[in-house]
């Protein structure tokens, strides 16, 4: 489970331009043409260290060709207090019930262990839905390693594209974005947690991989990293990979066929496998080249 979440962050005052010509290596960034036609996707991580800039050069290459920026979601719009207050209220176990309910004692002291250890309070994470508690915890881990939302691939790339004057997009709304991640179901809910909790120490060793797979535009060990899901967590592979990414297929080809140049970016994990969108474009007649 511990993969699982960093996967979703791969599942977000640097300038571009001057950062980004300094990085040579291969991005996740992938030219996609059709009918004549150009057009990007990238990958994301949707959080980094200052230190991990700068940015392939791919990305510089796709922002600047590109008219239109899309992402998954308008990332801004969870700063507003309203979409705050609904994450936290439909993070809520539902019917007056926590965590502790569904899991068994051993595995409830393991992760007031860990919430004691990152200064959390154990009943604070009790009450919410595990998806939530888990991103809540990582990410306190790893803003403690020193990386962060605010340093990822989207904020930094939607920041420059506003700089650039582009036109920014999304593929779904905030509200469909929770609803995928806030999913509760109470099958083998005590086994998934016991497995997030312990792996939670390898947090910095799985993370030092995904960037060093992310830096490198290594696409074989990028999927390597994250084809774990179909098999160890089928339902949420479902969920979060399968069923978004065929949401987004659905909206794809009409956003490449307009006369504008579109660059796409989404978490590093969507790319790839069969249900990846790299996989799906090209059964789609699309011809994709890694930048």
């Amino acid at each position: 489970m511990k993969k699982l979440i960093i996967s979703l962050l791969a599942t977000l005052s640097l300038g571009a331009s001057t950062h980004a010509q300094e990085n040579t290596s291969k991005g996740h960034v992938w030219k996609v043409t059709k009918n004549g036609k150009t057009n990007y996707l990238g990958g994301s991580v949707h959080a980094l260290r200052k230190s991990d800039y700068p940015l392939p050069l791919a990305y510089d290459m796709a922002l600047k060709n590109a008219d239109n920026i899309i992402f998954e979601t308008d990332i801004d719009a969870f700063k507003n207090p309203e979409i705050a207050q609904k994450m936290m209220l439909e993070g809520r176990i539902p019917g007056g019930k926590t965590l502790k309910d569904y899991i068994s004692e051993d595995t409830y002291q393991l992760v007031d262990k860990v919430c004691k250890a990152n200064a959390i309070p154990t009943e604070q994470v009790m009450m919410m839905k595990p998806m939530l508690g888990s991103m809540l915890i990582s990410m306190n881990m790893l803003m403690k390693l020193g990386y962060d939302i605010a340093s990822g691939v989207d904020i930094f790339l939607g920041q420059e594209a506003k700089k650039l004057g582009k036109t920014i997009g999304h593929l779904e709304t905030p509200e469909q974005q929770l609803g995928f991640m806030l999913f509760f179901e109470t099958d083998h809910i005590d086994e998934l947690v016991q497995k997030q909790y312990k792996d939670l120490g390898q947090l910095e060793d799985y993370m030092t991989q995904i960037v060093t797979a992310f830096k490198s535009g290594g696409s074989e060990q990028m999927n390597t990293l994250f084809n774990f899901w179909e098999n160890d967590y089928p339902k949420l592979y479902d969920i979060l990979l399968t069923q978004r990414n065929r949401n987004w297929m659905e909206k794809i080809p009409t956003i490449y066929s307009e006369d504008n140049t579109s660059f796409i970016v989404v978490g590093a994990a969507h790319l790839y496998g069969e249900e990846g969108l790299i996989y799906q474009l090209e059964k789609q007649g699309y011809q994709l080249e890694q930048l």
